[in-house]
Parts: structure tokens; sequence; C-alpha cells
């Protein structure tokens, strides 16, 4: 009987080793890496990126402001127009778009996991959207500007 004790313990043991919790990791780090990335990546190296935009009054405010930007660099903008404006971040998420636009606050982009670049004032002059791109998407972070609050620090900063 003590042997089976021993064994049983040593069973439950075992199972607390082979089956404890592992670190957490969201994946963001490994999909950087497999998917928005070399996205991007393919995506300027043809001059071209793909905006997902909600159709609505503001969309060609948006899409002339994002125009504006990427013409500078001189890269190409192709459009995807969505009446529905929560499908958005799945076409970015899945790589179809490279940003999107919505009227979306700074906020709502972050809640989406997706990363607020190239803040704007809306056409009410009060309200302040951002556009979106991938998580950890550093490349055209750097390429479109930093979140809304950065960009709001830095215009206080300005004489």
């Amino acid at each position: 009987m003590r042997i089976f004790g021993l064994l049983a313990f040593l069973v439950l043991l075992n199972g607390c080793f082979l089956f404890r919790p592992e670190e957490k990791d969201n994946g963001s780090s490994l999909y950087t890496e497999r998917v928005s990335r070399p996205r991007t990546e393919r995506q300027l190296e043809r001059r071209e990126l793909v905006l997902a935009v909600h159709d609505s009054i503001e969309s060609h405010w948006e899409i002339a402001q994002l125009r504006q930007v990427l013409d500078r660099e001189k890269i190409r903008l192709k459009i995807i127009l969505l009446s529905d404006r929560d499908g958005l971040s799945a076409l970015v998420r899945s790589g179809r778009a490279d940003v999107m636009a919505g009227t979306f606050t700074q906020q709502e982009i972050r809640s989406l996991h997706l990363l607020p670049v190239l803040p704007y004032t809306g056409s009410d002059g009060k309200s302040q959207y951002c556009f979106a791109v991938r998580h950890d998407d550093r490349i055209l972070e750097n390429l479109l500007g930093t979140d809304a609050a950065s960009a709001k620090n830095e215009e206080r900063n300005t004489p």
C-alpha cells in the first residue's frame, strides 16, 4: 500500500511539472516577424500602400490627407471603401490593407489592437482622430508619424 501511495504522489508531482502554465506571450512578436514586416516591406518595394476606409463624409478628407503624406514619399495609394466600419480592422490585421481610416479615436484604435498613426482633426475642428496600422509595424509608424498624444505634445512645444 505504501508503494501505491508513493507512486500516486510521484505521478501527481510529475503532473505539476508537466502541466505548469506557459509564459504568456500574446504572439505579437511572432506576428510582426512573419506577417507584418514582410507585408510592409513588399508593399513599400512596390511603392504602394492599401488604405481601408469607411465610406463616410470624412472619407474624402482622410484619403486626401494620407495621399499628401504618401506623395512626398512617391508611394501610390490603393483604396478599399467599406460601408461597414467594424470590418476595417480585420482587413488591416489580415494583411489585405496596410492602413485604415474611419474617424477612429486613439482609444478605439488601441482597443482593436492596432497602432494609431498620423493624427488629424475632424471636420468639426475639435474631434481628434487617427489612422491605424498593424500593431508593432514600426516601418509604417516611422513613415506616417506617431500617435495622437505625441503629436499634441509636439504641437504645444512648437514655437
